[in-house]
């Protein structure tokens, strides 16, 4: 996908879980929404992120990236304590 087209890309509306599995590689993946808190003690953050063996942060190219840089510092921080 070539940059100018991910500004027609839909934003995720609600929180999606993925499981893929094949006889090479077995992995969970959860899309949380930018403006929606992964850490909120409703949706479990222990168990969200007990198993959790990486994180992506996706930065919207039509965003301040100092504040998403800012943001997702917090997250991996909040995850990795978590973890512990």
């Amino acid at each position: 996908m070539s940059p100018n087209e991910t500004l027609f890309v839909e934003s995720t509306a609600r929180v999606t879980k993925d499981v893929i599995a094949s006889s090479f590689i077995n992995f969970e993946t959860l899309e949380f929404p930018g403006q929606m808190d992964p850490f909120d003690s409703s949706l479990d953050p222990v168990a969200t992120f007990k198993r959790c063996g990486a994180l992506l942060f996706i930065v919207d190219a039509q965003d301040e990236y100092v504040d998403s840089l800012k943001k997702m510092s917090e997250n991996f921080t909040q995850a990795f304590t978590n973890q512990s």
